[in-house]
């Protein structure tokens, strides 16, 4: 009989495991607001990363099919793309791991950390939108050299990838701690 019984409540503990959430609700003072802890942090930042690398890898694809239309034989126009690339990878690396490190300070201390981990989200925000707004800026340029002379054409896309630059390194300095933005630039 003891065996049965011990069967048993091994078998519920078991099945109330199975249905635990994977968060926990905190309520922080004051006004006892709620913030949401997950058990596991990357779990509290994946999407937003999922999100930026989409972001990213959208303004690259642009990137290069502007470097194999235009960029053929044009050394100014392919350093300016390789450069552009090496800052969003800069910026991809320096946004995931502030997320990871707000993610984690949440676990650690969640009532402390969530205005760290908001304000990461609220510059992932205006990263994606500088992003997208390069992207319009490079395609619009794209369309405006269209018909025009080589060297039309060269300084209309040698504009836009000087602006694009100076979009991304605005963008990143808004952000960034004083020894990240020496190494931006």
């Amino acid at each position: 009989m003891r065996i049965i019984a011990i069967m048993l409540i091994t078998v519920f503990v078991s099945a109330c495991s199975l249905f635990q959430r994977d968060y926990e609700i905190v309520y922080c003072q004051p006004g006892n607001k709620p913030v949401t802890v997950y058990r596991d942090p990357t779990k509290s930042y994946s999407p937003y990363v999922r999100e930026l690398e989409g972001g990213f890898e959208g303004l690259k694809t642009t990137l290069n099919e502007v470097d194999a239309e235009l960029g053929i034989g044009k050394g100014d126009i392919k350093l300016k793309v390789q450069h552009l690339e090496n800052k969003l990878d800069q910026e991809s690396i320096r946004l995931r791991l502030s997320l990871q490190t707000a993610a984690l300070a949440m676990n650690i201390s969640p009532c402390d950390a969530k205005d760290l981990f908001n304000s990461q989200l609220t510059q992932l925000s205006k990263t994606l939108n500088t992003i997208s707004n390069v992207q319009n800026q490079i395609n619009d340029a794209v369309v405006q050299s269209a018909g025009k002379s080589d060297p039309e054409k060269d300084q209309i896309i040698n504009t836009a990838l000087e602006k694009a630059a100076e979009s991304l390194d605005a963008v990143n300095n808004e952000s960034a701690s004083p020894s990240q933005k020496k190494s931006f630039n």
